[in-house]
């Protein structure tokens, strides 16, 4: 992603969140995964605990990279529904002489 589209990326994830998402629901599901990687690393061993923090980073850079996909592919989306709304808004309409509108004034009247 470019500068931009992390700064707009960045402020949906801090600031907007709340509108969409249930904190409190998040909060119960972000303790309860603590709680049980708690008590996994608990019983792992120094060589497993490094396998751990490898597939954690591995699974933690994979969902970013998914959550940017998202974003671009929306954001890709509302651009394009919003050039497809002022494309078509800003057609003028020309009388013909039959008194039907004709969306374009190139179109020579019938």
């Amino acid at each position: 992603m470019d500068k931009l589209m992390q700064t707009l990326f960045s402020y949906i994830e801090d600031d907007l969140l709340d509108k969409y998402c249930d904190r409190e629901d998040q909060g119960k599901r972000h303790r309860a995964r603590e709680e049980a990687e708690d008590r996994l690393r608990d019983a792992m061993t120094a060589g497993q605990l490094e396998l751990l923090e490898a597939y954690l980073r591995a699974s933690f850079d994979a969902e970013t990279a998914d959550l940017e996909a998202m974003f671009l592919a929306s954001y890709d989306l509302g651009a394009s529904l919003q050039r497809r709304r002022v494309r078509s808004s800003a057609v003028p309409l020309h009388r013909t002489r039959r008194g039907r509108s004709n969306p374009s004034a190139d179109t020579p009247s019938a």
